[in-house]
Order: structure tokens, then sequence, then C-alpha cells
């Protein structure tokens, strides 16, 4: 399967955010593509509540997006490489994707 990961602090959630889903997902040919909204991001205030983002993400989820919660259950700071290496685990055989925005880039090495 192709699965990509859409991490990111989605507080809230918009359509910006579901535009590039849908982007990537047809784009990259995905089987799924994997919402994960941050518990507290390093580099951002904390915002609305992680309960809230959960309920406005499943409001909006569309085709082949899915909730991932690794994320917004540890209760901490998450990084993205702690993210990326548990779903290579859970997911071994298959061909992940990190979806960032060309934003991100400079930033990538801190995540």
């Amino acid at each position: 399967m192709k699965i990509g990961i859409y991490g990111g602090s989605f507080d809230p959630i918009h359509k910006g955010h579901i535009e590039v889903a849908k982007y990537v997902i047809n784009e990259l040919n995905l089987d799924k593509l994997l919402i994960v909204p941050t518990y507290v991001s390093p580099f951002k205030k904390k915002g609305i509540s992680v309960e809230d983002k959960i309920n406005m993400i499943n409001l909006v989820l569309e085709d082949k997006m899915e909730l991932c919660l690794f994320e917004a259950k540890r209760n901490n700071v998450s990084y993205t490489i702690e993210t990326v290496k548990y779903l290579k685990r859970q997911y071994p055989n298959d061909e992940l994707f990190l979806v960032i925005g060309s934003d991100n880039l400079p930033k990538l090495h801190k995540w």
C-alpha cells in the first residue's frame, strides 16, 4: 500500500488542509492518507484542545483519509521523526510518504 503521513497542528483544520490532502491522494495515488494532529507542536503555542481538533477533523475526513491519534494521545510535544518511526513499525511492508508544506522545508531538520 501507498500511505501518506500528513501531520500538523490543525489548529483548526480548514479547507486548505483538505485541499492539500485531496491533491496528494490523487497525485501520489495513495491508498490512504493519515491525518496526524499534534498534541502540542514544538514550534507553536498551545491552541484549541486536542479533543476539539479530533472532533473537527472527523467532521471533514473524506475518502482515503484516516485519523491517526499517535501524537494526540502522547499528551506531550511530538517530533515528526518519532511518528514516522512508529508508523514504519505499524506498516513495515508499505511505502510511506511524508507530506509537508514547502514553507516547512527549511525547518525540517528540527522536526
